[in-house]
């Protein structure tokens, strides 16, 4: 049985031991060898009434930190959820890449591979060494950690809530027939999760995981992950196609679907750095860059503009607004596959310690 077959499955003992190994294995490496391409839906997650409450909390205050939320949770009622398609290359030898293309429109890639790092939208490249710490605002390299939990995701199914939480401890284990049910316990007493699930040849995968306590969060009780239309056989071993998330209230927040998964030989060309002087993806194809930034000598950074594709590049200074003009934010809380408890109770945690 691979590494990653053990991850979400393992020999059903019915015993409380065998639950304690899928918790202290936790979230798999990123796979290697692979195309995965998934896509997330991001809703609203709040009832009418929640979003009634928040007008009014926010009414008559223009800086009031819920109008955001307030706003987007509006758009979205209205206009449907937020969509997002990924996908995903990982060759043998762990060079990474990913393509982002928004339902709204652009798209986004990253490519962390050979001590290079570097991040393409459809006017800008921005290039760093891979090797030292980034520059500010110019973190990619974190992309690769963002897609190895959205991934793992699906191959924990509902175990996926606890991502980024501490160790937790079994507490209980009970089984009828071909389900189970249980529950585990978060160090230094921060929170309490129960889970259930079902037995598939021997083997046992968590479909749901849900808050019974959170000390950090107590709104957050009642939350919940379903993982569903199980892919036994997949190119990743045993994984869910589904993963949702579901608020205290029942509203559905947000929803995951794994598309493509397959066997992938290394492409090397995916994994190089454009020539400015002649820019060309091997996956966007031609290129009408506008901005280049390139780190890897200095790490102020050296830059070159145009006005148009029809013009040459010129050396100059940082363009207004740098970073946040040239590249995109690796802020993507608001697509996240996880609801989040886990890496909340992590930060709480860490700073109790």
């Amino acid at each position: 049985m691979s590494l990653l077959l053990c991850v979400m499955m393992i020999g059903f003992t019915g015993s409380e031991p065998a639950f304690q190994t899928i918790l202290d294995r936790g979230l798999p490496e990123l796979p290697t060898g692979v195309r995965v391409v998934w896509e997330i839906e991001q809703h609203a997650g709040v009832t009418p009434d929640e979003l009634m409450e928040l007008r009014r909390r926010i009414a008559g205050r223009p800086d009031h930190p819920d109008r955001p939320k307030a706003e987007v949770a509006t758009r979205r009622l209205n206009s449907g959820p937020d969509r997002l398609r990924r996908e995903a290359w990982i060759d043998r030898a762990g060079r990474f890449r990913l393509s982002e293309t928004p339902a709204k429109g652009g798209w986004n890639d990253v490519v962390v591979a050979d001590g290079v790092v570097w991040a393409l939208t459809a006017d800008s490249l921005n290039i760093v060494d891979g090797s030292r710490e980034p520059p500010p605002g110019r973190n990619f390299a974190a992309t690769r950690d963002d897609a190895r939990r959205h991934i793992g995701g699906f191959m924990m199914g509902g175990l996926s809530m606890i991502i980024g939480a501490p160790r937790a401890t079994a507490a209980s284990f009970r089984r009828s027939g071909r389900e189970w049910t249980a529950s585990a316990f978060l160090p230094d007493n921060i929170g309490s999760f129960w889970f259930r699930g079902t037995e598939v040849d021997h083997n046992i995968l968590v479909t749901e995981g849900r808050v019974e306590r959170l000390a950090p969060a107590p709104a957050e009780v009642g939350a919940r992950v379903k993982a569903s239309d199980l892919w036994p056989d997949s190119p990743l071993g045993p994984v869910f196609r589904v993963i949702e998330g579901y608020r205290p209230s029942g509203v559905l927040d947000s929803r995951s679907r794994l598309i493509e998964a397959e066997v992938w030989s290394s492409e090397p060309a995916m994994f190089a750095v454009p020539d400015r002087a002649r820019p060309r993806d091997a996956v966007r194809g031609e290129l009408a860059l506008l901005h280049v930034a390139d780190f890897r000598d200095d790490r102020s950074g050296r830059f070159w503009q145009r006005g148009s594709a029809d013009e040459a590049f010129e050396k100059g200074p940082p363009p207004p607004n740098d970073p946040s003009r040239t590249i995109w934010s690796l802020n993507r809380s608001g697509y996240l596959i996880l609801i989040g408890v886990g890496v909340l109770i992590a930060g709480v945690w860490l700073r109790r310690r």
